[in-house]
């Protein structure tokens, strides 16, 4: 089968449920069809090509890795859109008079998250709630207060907190139920990382669950942080053993030089075009650090 877009997933699927063996092929290994290029012509050059061996499987996550990829998808989507969920929350409180914006440079900080659960929660003297920021917020205590003197209407802190648990939205649980240590050996934690964390970072102890998988502490590679064992976990999981070497790894990844011989002289050396998510994570985490 072609992968063309996510229209093949449907069929594949059921095929697979139906007991037949598919393999996923890159376009690239079957684009050359001889005279005008139709459907049923596809069809029957990836056949032909196919019954001569000359098609190779692509690299299909496992059952157990396949709902990951869609979980961390929508949370890197909803991390995209924080921004959006931030302002809503900080709409919901102008509304109800409480300008925690104007006292805190970062609603979403450790003082301003611990301030609107504490709201949440029931909490509404604004004494009490401005003795829950942290020490190092430049506003004093009688200011902080003055921000949070408002009048709390249901619907806006209904509005409140659904932003915040949409902001909040995590993999945690799903995650952690596919760890299974047992067949890694065993983990050796001895040495902890103290790399840097932001709000985004996963608040469970990745560092430790992926120890589990790969039987080696993934956070000590330089350049490797939180996010990008994350993804991973998520993308590739216990799967990665399924590449017989590096290379394989580096070529999925699109990292490896496509190279074009021709005449033994190497005419293209070029990078495949296309985007894998886990090397562009790298790429990018290696940037910050």
């Amino acid at each position: 089968m072609e992968s063309t877009g996510p229209y093949w997933q449907t069929l594949f699927d059921a095929l697979q449920r139906a007991g037949f063996t598919v393999e996923l092929i890159n376009g690239n290994q079957s684009k050359n069809v001889k005279g005008k290029k139709t459907d049923v012509l596809d069809c029957l050059w990836i056949q032909k090509l196919h019954s001569l061996g000359l098609l190779s499987g692509s690299f299909l996550p496992s059952e157990s890795i396949a709902p990951l990829r869609t979980y961390y998808s929508h949370r890197q989507h909803l991390i995209g859109h924080c921004s959006k969920y931030i302002n809503k929350m900080q709409k919901a409180m102008t509304l109800m008079n409480i300008r925690l914006d104007v006292v805190l440079n970062d609603i979403m900080g450790l003082s301003g998250r611990t301030i609107i659960e504490s709201i949440l929660a029931g909490e509404r003297n604004p004494e009490v709630l401005a003795s829950l920021a942290n020490y190092s917020v430049k506003k004093s205590k009688e200011e902080i207060a003055k921000a949070l003197k408002g009048n709390w209407r249901e619907d806006l802190l209904f509005e409140l907190k659904s932003s915040l648990s949409l902001y909040d939205t995590s993999i945690q649980s799903i995650v952690g139920q596919r760890a299974n240590p047992s067949n890694k050996g065993e983990s050796n934690l001895s040495i902890k990382t103290a790399k840097q964390m932001n709000k985004h970072t996963p608040k469970f102890d990745i560092e430790t669950l992926s120890t589990q998988y790969y039987g080696v502490n993934l956070m000590q590679v330089p350049h490797v942080g939180r996010n990008t064992v994350l993804c991973l976990l998520t993308q590739i999981g216990d799967d990665i053993y399924k590449f017989p070497t590096s290379k394989h790894f580096c070529s999925w990844l699109r990292l490896a030089p496509n190279n074009k011989i021709t005449g033994g002289k190497i005419m293209s050396s070029r990078t495949p075009k296309g985007k894998n998510k886990l090397s562009l994570v790298i790429w990018y985490n290696s940037l910050k650090e």
